[in-house]
């Protein structure tokens, strides 16, 4: 049994899909990691080298680019949103959102595939969301979807994400280890238990392609997996020393 990869993913090398075929062969039969697996994605990184800094009167525990790259997104532990024009050298603040009611601090954020959209989460089980027709807005109307805790009983949300090809619908990540498929217009949702530990928390989602077929979940029990054709199969993509806090996914061109 093998995953199927075409039309979703074309753009993953021959060296990616060998690996992938290796977690699958991992999964399926209960091998353990070898060494040269571990050691190519322990030796995977992104550039860290800092140009410049935006110091902030609060800690700021998440931001976004546009798709132009011309706006950045940022959140604070003070409940604001806060919005700049990144299409100079240095960023200028534009605009800012306020939240009257989060849980400790906003730590995920969002934008559709449009770009017109973005949502967003504190730890609670609710997702806010708003218009970005113009965001030079003074007031920019904020909408939120609350969660049912569902069987397991959630009360916080960690990540969240829109599905790759959609305007409307978006995955989150929350604690006792599951995930919820949401729809912001109809507050409609699928939700499943993606870690076996009820205690462990779904930290960070993605999705791999844009027909949604296979979401990326990362927990705090050093485990990344991958859920295929919406939680009718899991499959463990790797594992790491510590928590996963943040996916994100960089085609390789």
């Amino acid at each position: 049994m093998q995953l199927d990869y075409k039309g979703c993913c074309n753009f993953l090398d021959t060296r990616r899909l060998n690996i992938i075929n290796e977690v699958n062969n991992i999964s399926l039969k209960g091998n353990s990691f070898s060494s040269a697996f571990k050691s190519y994605f322990q030796s995977q990184t992104i550039p860290n080298e800092v140009l410049w800094s935006l110091e902030c009167y609060n800690d700021v525990y998440c931001g976004i680019y546009n798709s132009s790259g011309d706006l950045f997104f940022t959140a604070s532990q003070d409940g604001f949103i806060r919005v700049f024009d990144s299409s100079g050298h240095y960023f200028r603040y534009m605009n800012e959102i306020n939240v009257p009611e989060y849980t400790w601090s906003i730590v995920s954020l969002s934008l559709n595939n449009l770009g017109d959209t973005l949502v967003f989460c504190s730890l609670s089980p609710i997702l806010y969301f708003t218009s970005l027709t113009d965001v030079r807005d003074e007031e920019l109307n904020l909408k939120h979807a609350e969660l049912q805790p569902g069987e397991r009983n959630i009360t916080k949300t960690f990540s969240v994400d829109f599905l790759g090809g959609s305007s409307n619908q978006v995955v989150s990540g929350h604690n006792k280890g599951m995930v919820y498929v949401t729809d912001l217009q109809t507050n409609k949702y699928e939700s499943f238990a993606v870690n076996p530990r009820s205690k462990a928390d779904v930290n960070a989602v993605t999705t791999l392609d844009r027909s949604n077929n296979l979401i990326l979940a990362g927990s705090d029990d050093t485990n990344v997996r991958i859920v295929a054709d919406l939680f009718m199969a899991i499959f463990l993509l790797f594992f790491h020393d510590g928590q996963t806090h943040s996916l994100a996914l960089i085609p390789y061109l």
